[in-house]
């Protein structure tokens, strides 16, 4: 894994180390060097399964803060007078 580069590790890879771990087939350090991604991602990975599998429309990885509110919530917290 080349220094430097953000998400050097494809995302199928992480899926398959992040299964392994969360179904009991390895460590995490173990798993980590085997699918060569950096524990540190992959334990954030495991614990977050959600934000791993967060999608937006066009099916790409979404970058940035996870939406807290609902947008029918904010909605009506802007027009709240």
């Amino acid at each position: 894994m080349a220094s430097g580069l953000r998400a050097a590790w494809s995302e199928d890879v992480m899926k398959s180390a992040v299964d392994a771990v969360r179904q009991n087939q390895m460590g995490l350090n173990q798993a980590a060097k085997q699918f060569s991604v950096p524990k540190a991602i992959l334990q954030r990975h495991v614990t977050h399964v959600k934000r791993l599998n967060k999608r937006s429309q066009d099916g790409k990885k979404q970058l940035g803060r996870s939406q807290d509110l609902l947008e029918e919530t904010e909605n009506d917290l802007v027009s709240h007078d």
